[in-house]
């Protein structure tokens, strides 16, 4: 399950009030930070309708810890990379 640092909070993204943190940091312009790794990895909050939701910054899937659910190996390890500017 992954933790969050959303200005000075920790939280988990499983706890009940999630969306009620997550509309007050949309509101606020603060990004969170993924706690797999230290420091932490930069993330950002995207609203759908009324439901918020945290997703990782653009290309920076490779940042996460393996075994969080927002990594992403890199293009050169995936086997992307090659195609990548060709397809």
């Amino acid at each position: 399950m992954r933790r969050f640092r959303i200005a000075d909070q920790v939280i988990e993204e499983a706890v009940s009030n999630l969306q009620a943190v997550l509309a007050d940091a949309y509101q606020r312009k603060i990004r969170p930070l993924c706690l797999c790794r230290e420091p932490g990895a930069a993330m950002y909050i995207a609203r759908v309708g009324d439901h918020y939701i945290v997703k990782r910054m653009p290309s920076s899937g490779g940042g996460h810890d393996p075994s969080c659910s927002s990594y992403d190996p890199p293009d050169e390890l995936s086997g992307l990379g090659m195609l990548m500017g060709s397809a």
